[in-house]
């Protein structure tokens, strides 16, 4: 039974990659965050989407038969 959680600091690690790639500063991003909770519903799924993909990655069990 796998728990994928999302904890406050891999919300802030993808606060502060988004805020790169806009071009923005950390408070800005997170002033936004508050103004409009989707966003952090949207960062938190994109959270849980890498780590599943990681997970599966991770564990991937490729069997080959003849």
């Amino acid at each position: 039974d796998e728990k994928i959680t999302v904890h406050p600091f891999d919300l802030q690690r993808k606060l502060d990659e988004v805020a790169r790639m806009y071009g923005v500063n950390n408070e800005s991003m997170l002033k936004d965050m508050y103004k409009n909770v989707n966003l952090i519903k949207s960062l938190s799924q994109q959270i849980v989407s890498e780590k599943v993909s990681r997970f599966i990655l991770d564990n991937n069990k490729v069997e080959y038969k003849k």
